[in-house]
């Protein structure tokens, strides 16, 4: 699920967003153009998740999430892009990605250093002001995101509690105060 030395299958993510967008026109005609960069399947006969699939989600999610940050976080997004398939329909399709999608998780999976708790902080958002002052990797270097993450060291850890929604809500607020254009990042956020 990887290509040109590491960027991640960008594909099942650009797929459910256009569906979600409301131009499901436009999916084929994108895979096809897509599917070219792409390095054929050679592997074993990729698994369907058998079974109640929110169970088999829950169980790999605790062994997973320490490793969240690899692939840049690509085995997490791509499962939750996965999740938001079965949600809409439980389909043999929808679960043969959900299985892809936790396995690329599982072999990707990268747990960074951790630092010293952020002072206590109450929430995500101040927890992210926090960090507002740490070093950052010069733009324009060459390399991937996980290169750029590994190189700032250990990363302080939130020692509050959060729900998805603040996780995601304070992600997007830093992403549109920081970034004029990014069309990965706005790719993920849809």
């Amino acid at each position: 699920d990887e290509f040109g030395g590491g960027l991640s299958n960008h594909g099942p993510m650009v797929v459910e967003a256009l569906f979600r967008l409301g131009r499901a026109e436009d999916i084929a005609p994108w895979v096809r153009r897509y599917e070219r960069a792409l390095d054929p399947y050679e592997g074993p006969p990729l698994p369907v998740i058998e079974g109640d699939w929110r169970d088999v989600g829950r169980t790999e999610l605790a062994t997973l999430v320490a490793g969240a940050a690899g692939a840049a976080g690509h085995g997490v997004i791509r499962t939750a892009h996965a999740v938001a398939l079965l949600e809409a329909a439980d389909t043999p399709v929808g679960r043969a990605e959900l299985a892809r999608a936790l396995a690329y998780w599982r072999v990707s999976g990268e747990a960074l250093p951790q630092g010293p708790p952020l002072v206590e902080t109450s929430s995500v958002g101040a927890a992210l002001v926090g960090l507002s002052g740490r070093d950052r990797p010069p733009q324009g270097r060459p390399g991937l995101i996980n290169d750029h993450l590994r190189s700032l060291g250990p990363i302080p850890t939130f020692a509050g509690r959060a729900t998805i929604d603040d996780i995601v809500s304070s992600a997007a607020t830093v992403l549109a105060a920081t970034r004029s254009s990014a069309t990965i990042p706005l790719v993920h956020a849809v």
